[in-house]
C-alpha cells in the first residue's frame, strides 16, 4: 500500500497489455478503501472535538457544507471524465486508490496550517468569526487541490 507517493501508485494502476487491470488487485484496493474510511472517520471525530474557538455558527456550517459537496461532486465528475478520455477502465478502483494518498497528504499538510492559525489567532486575540473564515479558506484550498490532483492523477493513470 502506497501512503504518499501518488506518482508511484499511478504507475501501478495503469493498464497495460501485459497487465490489463494494473498491478493493484481487489485485495489491495480494499486496503485503500479502508484507509479512506478511516480518514473520513477521523475527520468526523476531529470536527466533533474541535476547540470552542473554531466551532462555527450554523450559517458557516451550511456554507462549508455546500462548498464541500460542490467540490466533491466536481472532483468526482472531473476525474471520471479524465478516466473516460483515457482508456476508460477501472474508474472506481483507481478513484478509491488515488483518493487515499491524496487525502492523507492534504490532510497532514492542513494540520500545521490550522495549528499556526489557532496559535496566531489566540496570540492576536482574533475573534471566532475570523477563525471560521480561516477554516473556510483552508477547506476551499484543500477542495480545489484535491480536485486538481485527483483529476491529473486519473488522467495519467488512464493515459493510453
Amino acid at each position: 500500500m502506497i501512503w504518499f507517493r501518488v506518482g508511484r501508485l499511478v504507475e501501478q494502476l495503469k493498464s497495460t497489455a501485459t497487465a490489463p487491470i494494473g498491478k493493484v488487485d481487489d485485495d489491495e484496493a480494499l486496503k485503500y478503501l479502508i484507509g479512506n474510511m478511516v480518514i473520513l472517520t477521523l475527520g468526523s471525530v476531529g470536527a466533533q472535538i474541535a476547540p470552542e474557538a473554531t466551532t462555527p455558527n450554523p450559517s458557516v456550517i451550511a456554507f462549508d457544507l455546500v462548498l464541500q459537496i460542490t467540490a466533491t461532486v466536481a472532483a468526482v465528475i472531473w476525474a471520471f471524465r479524465e478516466n473516460r478520455r483515457g482508456d476508460s477502465k477501472d474508474f472506481f478502483k483507481r478513484f478509491i486508490c488515488l483518493s487515499f494518498p491524496i487525502t492523507l497528504t492534504l490532510g497532514l499538510l492542513a494540520l500545521p496550517v490550522m495549528g499556526l492559525g489557532l496559535v496566531g489567532a489566540s496570540m492576536m486575540g482574533i475573534e471566532k468569526v475570523s477563525m471560521n473564515s480561516l477554516t473556510l479558506v483552508i477547506d476551499l484550498i484543500q477542495s480545489i487541490a484535491y480536485a486538481v490532483w485527483i483529476s491529473r492523477a486519473m488522467a495519467s493513470t488512464a493515459a493510453p
